[in-house]
């Protein structure tokens, strides 16, 4: 694999961990999911769910902090 093969697959996997955090968080703060019920959806473990919502937040809290600045 070239380097440029790896970077595009790198931000690839990037994108589809941040839509998974994405998902997770408004499937629990706007459908109003339990997060087992999340995890029973997505056929993952609860701590993973647990971590998606996590990194969720903590982006958003990056995101609207740099936009304080």
């Amino acid at each position: 694999m070239s380097r440029l093969e790896a970077h595009v697959a790198n931000e690839h996997d990037d994108l589809a961990r941040r839509a998974a955090n994405g998902d997770a968080l408004l499937l629990h703060t706007q459908g109003g999911m339990s997060l087992q019920e999340i995890a029973d959806l997505k056929y993952a473990a609860l701590g993973t769910v647990k971590a998606w919502v996590h990194r969720a937040r903590a982006e958003i809290a990056r995101v609207l902090d740099e936009a304080d600045r």
